[in-house]
């Protein structure tokens, strides 16, 4: 009977996952910047666009994805990674709709996301997903949600995060001692004001 050489040679399969996280957090890093930012009831997300050839259609290169009606995902990493993970929570939304007649929760759709992450680390024949995102939106009763998930499947709720190190733990810690009593409009503001200063800083 044929094993493959993971079977064979269990230390090999744990390097060779080892080594797929070490290339995967670099493209996650590198990526575009998307950060986002919870108020007391609203949120914002935002995510830095980089120029395009002339001729490409901008629209089909979005950082920002909905997921179901009350939220949506912004990620860094390889687009077509992206994708695939998108469809598959858009799915999970929708049959959790059809099954219990309600949408599902930030933190379950989070979850899954995470698990499925997760999964791609510990089974064969696949690499980890090469994306690090933000999933925001507002729970049934209006509370504002921001979570963020890692390519290694870890998750965790913030007040405000970004994708990338590009956006000092400084202005982050800076953006949530003063966003607990702002205006949606000042948010904003100070949002676009970190990701043009990280744009500067990367010329």
């Amino acid at each position: 009977m044929k094993q493959n050489l993971s079977q064979l040679f269990p230390c090999v399969q744990r390097s060779l996952y080892v080594i797929c996280f070490e290339l995967m957090q670099p493209v996650v890093l590198q990526g575009n910047l998307a950060v986002g930012v919870r108020g007391k009831d609203s949120i914002v997300l935002a995510v830095e666009k980089k120029s395009s050839p002339k001729l490409q259609e901008t629209d089909t290169m979005r950082k920002i994805h909905m997921l179901d009606e009350h939220g949506c995902l912004a990620f860094a990493g390889l687009t077509a990674d992206a994708r695939v993970l998108v469809n598959k929570a858009r799915v999970e939304c929708q049959s959790y709709r059809l099954t219990q007649d309600e949408a599902v929760s930030l933190e379950y759709i989070t979850r899954y996301i995470a698990g499925v992450q997760q999964k791609y680390t510990q089974s064969g024949g696949v690499r980890p997903f090469g994306i690090s995102t933000l999933i925001v939106g507002f729970d049934a009763d209006g509370t504002p949600r921001l979570y963020q998930t890692e390519p290694s499947g870890t998750y965790a709720e913030w007040k405000a995060n970004a994708t990338v190190r590009g956006y000092s733990a400084i202005e982050t810690f800076y953006l949530c001692q003063t966003l607990s009593s702002s205006s949606p409009h000042s948010s904003c503001c100070v949002v676009c004001r970190g990701v043009t200063q990280r744009r500067s800083v990367n010329g």
